[in-house]
């Protein structure tokens, strides 16, 4: 079982690590474990998706930080008044 094995690697977080916590874990992963992740993932959005928060910006296709800050400047523009007096 090959394609289910993933090697981690050890990339520091800064130019020259001298402590083992200034380290992060990447896995790296085969192609076809990637092209699975993303059929099982194809497959179990529709029936997620209803259940997932209006505003979750995160890990959503099309959206991202920037929805997310449009929505929060929008948010306070209303709160403020700001839309209604210009």
């Amino acid at each position: 079982m090959l394609w289910k094995t993933s090697c981690l690697v050890p990339v520091p977080k800064k130019s020259r690590p001298s402590d083992p916590a200034e380290y992060r874990p990447v896995a790296l992963t085969s192609h076809v474990m990637k092209v699975l992740e993303r059929l099982v993932l194809a497959q179990l959005r529709p029936q997620v998706r209803k259940f997932l928060d209006p505003l979750q910006f995160a890990y959503q296709p099309h959206l991202g930080v920037d929805d997310a800050v449009i929505y929060l400047l929008q948010r306070a523009l209303y709160a403020f008044g700001w839309w209604r007096r210009h």
